[in-house]
Parts: structure tokens; C-alpha cells; sequence
């Protein structure tokens, strides 16, 4: 949307984030890779030789506090909106702040009080806040 300040991310785009990034079952010390002569083959290694990545999203319900523990994304921490208005922001926000390759994601269930926060921060000098386009519940 031209008149906003701040970015966008869809649920498919989130989606691919988590699938990237997060942990999806038990089984992620097998990998298929191809041999020289084109055929497949199993390969295995221990789970401490993986490749440990640090998060490059920081997920930010800004609902309520009642809300966020009825329902949430698991990867989500709490942030309500009236927080972020009043500059009472936690450490780990500053961390993303403006870090290249990093983003910030606001949602709550619509995208009204995400949008505002992120308009706010914005205007606070953070260039890089997204907000979840149409909110929980389309992600859900």
C-alpha cells in the first residue's frame, strides 16, 4: 500500500521462514544428496555437526497479554501495542533494529493495532518492521 511506512509480509512468505528456519521433526539428520555419477544416496551425521542459524525474524504478537496466551503463534513472543506506543520496547527489538538481513514482524488478529505499532516504529527510525498482512487470522 503506497501511504504505508512500514513493510508487508504474507502468511506464505512467513510460512517459508519457519519451514527454514525452525525445527520441523525429528528426522533433520538425514539428507539426500547426489553422488558424481548422478545417483541418489542417503547420508547421515550427527546433529551436532548441523549448522546452528540463529533466527533472522523476531515475531511480535501485539495483542493483549490475555489474548496472546489464548492463542498464538508458537514462535511469537508477547509485545502488546500500547508497549511499543509508549517507547517501553525490550532489549531484543533494539537487536533488530535496522540489522540488515534481519526483520521485524508485528501481527494481532486483524492487522489494525500491527499496522499502528509498526507505523510507530517507523516513524522511530526502524526500517525494518513488517506486519502480517491480514493478521492471525488469515495465518491460522
Amino acid at each position: 500500500r503506497r501511504d504505508e511506512v512500514f513493510l508487508r509480509i504474507s502468511k506464505d512468505e512467513l510460512v517459508e521462514l519457519f519451514e527454514e528456519y525452525e525445527k520441523v521433526d525429528d528426522d533433520e539428520n538425514v539428507a539426500l544428496t547426489l553422488v558424481d555419477y548422478g545417483e541418489p544416496k542417503i547420508c547421515t551425521y550427527d546433529a551436532e555437526e548441523q549448522v546452528s542459524y540463529e533466527r533472522p525474524y523476531l515475531l511480535l504478537d501485539v495483542r493483549s497479554e490475555a489474548d496472546f496466551e489464548r492463542c498464538h503463534i508458537l514462535q511469537a513472543r508477547n509485545m502488546p501495542q500500547r508497549f511499543l506506543m509508549q517507547d517501553k520496547m525490550g532489549a531484543d527489538l533494539y537487536e533488530f533494529k535496522n540489522v540488515e538481513g534481519k526483520l521485524i514482524v508485528l501481527y494481532d488478529l486483524q492487522e489494525r493495532l500491527a499496522a499502528a505499532a509498526a507505523h510507530q516504529l517507523a516513524h522511530r527510525g526502524f526500517d525494518n518492521v513488517f506486519v502480517l498482512t491480514k493478521g492471525l487470522s488469515a495465518f491460522a
